[in-house]
């Protein structure tokens, strides 16, 4: 099966679609002004995101796919539009921008479906930014840089479980990110938190070198700004270093980089 022209005859405007865009399409891309401009830019991903598949194969990774064969995986089936022409979506969210914008419709609805529970509650956005040093250059080091990245992601999961007690909260959204920049990566640890509105928020979870913002009042449209702000898509997997970004999506096989907690689990 050759690569297929993707072509639309609607763009959906609902709350769950445009929390994708503001996470992932303008990011790529830019911000759109019309649905018309929405659909263009969507096609343009298409093939960047072809192309950037092709990188990464020349580096001698592979798709790690439920779905079989890299053909599926370069028609994987594109958000944003209703496409006419109905593929398969790759499942490979943590390089695909297709399958990672599904993947925040889902964070979305559950997120969505709490606040609705809980109209009394307070929602927070939290992205934290830290960047893990490239290796040594002492010959003597072993490490390759697949395991250094594997040793800062397994020390920031154990961390976890004191993250999920730092506060009360009726829902709880957790995940680490990982981007290559010029000489090193850059590890994003984001979350989502809906907490009493009496709930005093820590000194440790106010100290970012990111994003921070509390919603008091739980309106919608802005529910889906906090998601996306927090499930934004690692821009650089699709734009820096091919070898770089290899290594990271290699160096996550086997963990979990997100995961819910209390109300976040049981609504949808």
């Amino acid at each position: 099966m050759a690569d297929i022209e993707f072509t639309y005859d609607y763009i959906p405007s609902r709350y769950q679609d445009l929390v994708q865009r503001y996470a992932v399409l303008y990011p790529l891309t830019r911000a759109c002004r019309s649905r018309d401009e929405v659909g263009t830019q969507t096609l343009k991903l298409c093939d960047a995101r072809r192309a950037r598949l092709s990188a990464l194969m020349a580096t001698g990774w592979e798709p790690r796919s439920t779905r079989t064969g890299v053909t599926f995986a370069r028609n994987c089936l594109p958000t944003f539009i209703h496409s006419e022409q109905r593929t398969v979506p790759c499942n490979m969210r943590r390089m695909c921008p297709f399958c990672y914008a599904r993947w925040v419709r889902g964070v979305w609805e559950r997120v969505d479906a709490a606040c609705r529970n809980c109209p009394d509650a307070h929602l927070i956005g939290r992205v934290d930014k830290y960047k893990v040093p490239g290796l040594p250059t002492n010959p003597a080091n072993q490490r390759t840089p697949e395991k250094h990245i594997r040793g800062w992601i397994a020390a920031t999961l154990l961390n976890r479980p004191q993250v999920v007690s730092l506060m009360p909260t009726f829902g709880l959204f957790c995940q680490i990110t990982v981007e290559p920049l010029t000489d090193c990566w850059q590890l994003q640890s984001r979350m989502l938190l809906l907490v009493p509105a009496a709930a005093e928020t820590p000194d440790v979870l106010l100290d970012t070198h990111g994003y921070y913002k509390r919603l008091e009042k739980l309106k919608r449209r802005e529910i889906v700004g906090v998601v996306a702000k927090a499930c934004r898509y690692p821009v650089r997997l699709m734009r820096g270093d091919p070898e770089m970004t290899a290594t990271i999506l290699r160096a996550q096989v086997g963990f979990r980089m997100s995961e819910m907690y209390h109300g976040f689990r049981k609504s949808r």
